[in-house]
């Protein structure tokens, strides 16, 4: 738990990944308000690093993402974008949350939130959960596992964006 929460951390440091990665100063600055005695720091800056360089997590901290097009992500962000007048993006970090979800109150806080708007008004917006489980390389039945036991999170997560945003979910 201690591990994900400072890596966690860090990525909150990050709004858009081409303004350049957090320096290891403030990762250690960070690591220092957390409880972090029982962790090898500095292997994990290298493995936080490590993660930064893997395109499926660049890609989900760069502006130039939503930005392009072409790949599935972009395309789906071309499409939204399309007649749009003033098109503009705002990373949300660990934004808490209290929403009422059908008879129950939901509470949480998304570890990025990427909204799209149209001037002032949001017209799409993109939920990253953050996970730092560790799975053996290959482990397709483990993976499937992991994101069958979170699916519950993200998805309400997508619900409460909705509703802070006033979108269709």
């Amino acid at each position: 738990l201690d591990r994900g929460s400072l890596m966690h951390a860090w990525f909150e440091q990050i709004e858009w990944l081409e303004d350049g990665p957090p320096d290891d100063d403030l990762l250690r600055k960070t690591a220092d308000r957390l409880d972090t005695r029982e962790l090898d720091v500095p292997a994990l800056v290298g493995q936080f690093r490590e993660a930064l360089e893997r395109p499926e997590i660049s890609s989900l901290l760069r502006q130039a993402t939503y930005r392009q097009t072409g790949g599935k992500m972009a395309d789906c962000g071309a499409a939204i974008r399309a007649g749009l007048a003033d098109p503009r993006w705002e990373v949300r970090r660990e934004l808490p949350f209290v929403i009422r979800d059908g008879d129950c109150l939901l509470r949480g806080t998304i570890d990025r939130l990427v909204v799209l708007y149209d001037g002032q008004q949001p017209v799409g917006a993109d939920v990253i959960d953050f996970k730092t489980d560790r799975i053996e390389a290959g482990d397709a039945g483990a993976l499937a596992a992991r994101v069958e036991a979170y699916r519950p999170q993200p998805e309400a997560y997508h619900r409460a964006a909705a509703k802070l945003l006033n979108l269709d979910a």
